[in-house]
């Protein structure tokens, strides 16, 4: 149910896309397009604004600060369930999304968003907040991404919900592309700031959707070798550091849905080859081997609460035979030894305990 959950806050990123391709036609066309109480949405701007390939002037930034501030302005003064909201938003997205936009126009155009849209982000309406999450999300700027890697931040943002919205958008945000402004260094500092977060997030699936944003990270094409190597350490520290919640929680955790997720979408990109050249093997060989260790000492200690409950008993189960597969596309030498985890879990406490003391 919560992964539905997150589907359906993040649905409204693909219908109001749509209602923007229909208002960015009539601007095109130079219509000024009427909301339901009247008020009137801006042309798009200049294409020569919006295409430019040298820096952008005053006169360029003073128009863009114009269309920003009435855009803006609606979001902020409306009521959040007002048409002229959603419209407003797309607007802003469909800016980031038109024919031509270079990324000299979208390092000027997210700085003058961000200024506008900061307070909301943070502020006390949440659907407002979500909404120009969304706007950021699109900006694809050093600044954005951080924006909203800040939003995840659990003592920043206390609105798990708002963490959510964020973390579902993270793809967009870091996804690669020719208007990108993002650069290795700066999606390797988002990825260091997200492992951060995750270590005191408490919703699963927000945890879920930041182990995604990792790998995207790692996947990201603009990395340089020595970025993606690091970046591959972290998301593995990150994996282990979710283990060792697990293991020390007194109740059934439920990170282990998180980390089990995520482990399978690893195994089937080590199975397709597409990340093998990525991985110090034998660092990620490590802390993989701690991870399935601390996830068997947690299912020992919480034994009598996962047979009351079979979904979790069947996380933790499914868990280490993943983490096992994990070390054989690996080539670990050690995993025969933890496959015998795996074998022993069926066998209930006292066998796992045993298999535990015999690790290497």
């Amino acid at each position: 149910m919560l992964v539905t959950r997150n589907r359906s806050m993040l649905a409204p990123l693909t219908t109001g896309l749509v209602c923007s391709l229909l208002i960015s036609f009539a601007a095109s066309a130079g219509i000024v397009v009427p909301a339901n109480d009247d008020r009137a949405m801006p042309a798009s701007l200049p294409q020569d604004i919006i295409s430019s390939r040298s820096a952008i002037t005053s006169i360029q930034k003073g128009k863009i600060e114009a269309y920003v501030d009435q855009l803006t302005g609606i979001l902020v003064e409306s009521d959040s369930d007002s048409p002229d909201v959603t419209k407003a938003r797309d607007l802003l997205i469909q800016s980031t999304r038109l024919a031509g936009v270079t990324p000299v126009f979208l390092r000027t155009y997210s700085d003058i968003v961000i200024e506008k849209v900061q307070p909301l982000v943070f502020g006390d309406d949440s659907i407002k907040s979500e909404n120009a999450l969304r706007v950021v999300a699109f900006l694809q700027t050093p600044q954005a991404l951080g924006l909203l890697v800040e939003t995840l931040d659990t003592g920043r943002n206390k609105d798990a919900s708002r963490r959510l919205v964020a973390a579902g958008l993270l793809p967009v945000a870091i996804a690669p592309g020719a208007k990108s402004n993002l650069d290795s260094a700066s999606l390797a500092n988002s990825a260091r700031n997200i492992a951060l977060n995750v270590r005191s997030e408490t919703d699963w699936v927000v945890v879920l959707e930041e182990l995604r944003a990792l790998n995207r990270i790692a996947l990201n094409p603009i990395l340089a070798d020595q970025n993606r190597a690091e970046i591959r350490t972290i998301q593995f520290e990150t994996y282990k550091s979710i283990a060792d919640r697990i293991a020390n929680s007194a109740t059934p955790s439920d990170m282990i849905f998180a980390i089990h997720r995520a482990m399978l979408s690893l195994r089937t990109q080590l199975i397709s080859n597409s990340t093998a050249s990525d991985f110090d093997v034998a660092r990620a060989s490590t802390l993989l081997e701690g991870i399935l260790e601390e996830i068997a000492k947690g299912s020992v200690k919480q034994w009598s609460e996962l047979e009351k409950e079979p979904r979790y008993q069947k996380a933790y189960e499914a868990s280490l035979k993943i983490g096992t597969q994990l070390l054989s596309l690996l080539k670990s030498s050690s995993a025969p030894a933890f496959a015998k985890l795996n074998a022993a879990f069926a066998n209930g406490p006292e066998a796992l305990q045993t298999a535990i003391s015999k690790l290497p």
